[in-house]
């Protein structure tokens, strides 16, 4: 599984780092779902999160995340994210 970035590929050292994590991400037990800021979209999913979601990669490439949890909760999930974003900063 690869991960599309805008990264710049010149840089071999962060070449090297996103494999690393992808590689890690791949092999965790947990559920790990990478998100694209502003998008809420999911750009990398790990085997884990496809037997545990039953959605496959392709599926879940691309699809809003939120649309992984009730309706009920997706306004909260989404308030959480950004504020979780804007914490970063």
């Amino acid at each position: 599984m690869s991960i599309e970035t805008k990264q710049d590929r010149s840089d071999p050292r962060g070449v090297l780092q996103l494999d690393f994590y992808t590689k890690a991400y791949a092999c965790s037990t947990d559920s790990v779902l990478l998100v694209e800021p502003g998008s809420f979209r999911v750009v990398y999913a790990n085997p884990h999160l496809e037997k545990e979601s039953g959605y496959c990669q392709d599926e879940l490439v691309g699809l809003d995340f939120r649309h992984l949890f009730v309706s009920e909760d997706r306004l909260d999930i989404a308030n959480l994210f950004q504020s979780t974003l804007e914490w970063e900063k």
